[in-house]
C-alpha cells in the first residue's frame, strides 16, 4: 500500500517532513473534496466550456478526496 492510498499513512508522513505539513495536507484534502464535488455539479454545457469530457468529470469525482 503506497502513501497516496492511505490517508492516516499520508498524513503521519506529512507531519513528520514539515511543521506545517498536517494543515497542509488537510487543507489540499478540502480543495479536492470541494472541487471534485463542484465539477460534479456542473451541466454538460458548462463542462464542455471547459473542455472537460462529461466521463473525465465523472472519473475525477469519483476519486477519493486524498488523491
Amino acid at each position: 500500500m503506497t502513501s497516496t492510498s492511505n490517508p492516516k499513512l499520508t498524513a503521519s508522513i506529512a507531519s513528520k517532513h514539515s511543521k506545517y505539513g498536517l494543515t497542509s495536507l488537510l487543507a489540499q484534502w478540502w480543495r479536492n473534496h470541494h472541487s471534485r464535488k463542484a465539477l460534479g455539479d456542473m451541466e454538460k454545457h458548462h463542462l464542455h466550456d471547459i473542455g472537460v469530457d462529461p466521463a473525465e468529470a465523472e472519473a475525477e469525482r469519483r476519486k477519493p478526496f486524498w488523491r
